[in-house]
């Protein structure tokens, strides 16, 4: 690239990511501009949740769906949690309530504490049937929220 191609470029790319140096103060409105344009595309909420799902012996789905942290959940909190949701229909109407652009991530496996083995009774988490999961995010398709695996 020669040196006044590379002398056009610096601003231009600079110019993408909405950080011109004051001589190019003008073409900061363009760029605050296009970065205002994309922030109002983008979800309002940026929030992360685990969810955990179990089937019970009598074939009910189970959901426990908790701020996702920095720290291991426990076996307590997930199977023992007072907000345990019953049934598919009802963590639909649960997932209505969250912010738009939410994210859920299911989690399939609990660790022991202080170890990388499983613990006790993770066993029993699953995912969904693929049916199940699709049906669920088309329910929540209009406030954004991504459910991933």
């Amino acid at each position: 690239m020669s040196n006044m191609k590379s002398i056009a470029f610096v601003p231009m790319m600079l110019a993408l990511v909405g950080c011109l140096p004051a001589p190019h103060a003008a073409m900061n409105n363009v760029c605050l501009a296009a970065a205002s344009s994309r922030q109002k595309e983008q979800p309002s909420g940026s929030e992360v949740y685990e969810m955990y799902c179990w089937r019970t012996s009598q074939g009910t789905w189970r959901f426990s769906v908790l701020p996702n942290t920095n720290r291991e959940k426990t076996i307590e909190e997930v199977f023992q949690n007072p907000n345990v949701v019953i049934g598919i229909d009802a963590l639909r109407r649960r997932l209505q309530t969250f912010k738009v652009g939410t994210r859920i991530v299911i989690l399939t496996e609990l660790r022991a504490p202080g170890s990388m083995r499983p613990a006790t009774g993770s066993e029993r988490l699953r995912v969904p049937p693929r049916r199940m999961l699709d049906d669920l995010r088309k329910s929540v398709a209009n406030r954004k929220i991504e459910i991933s695996s």
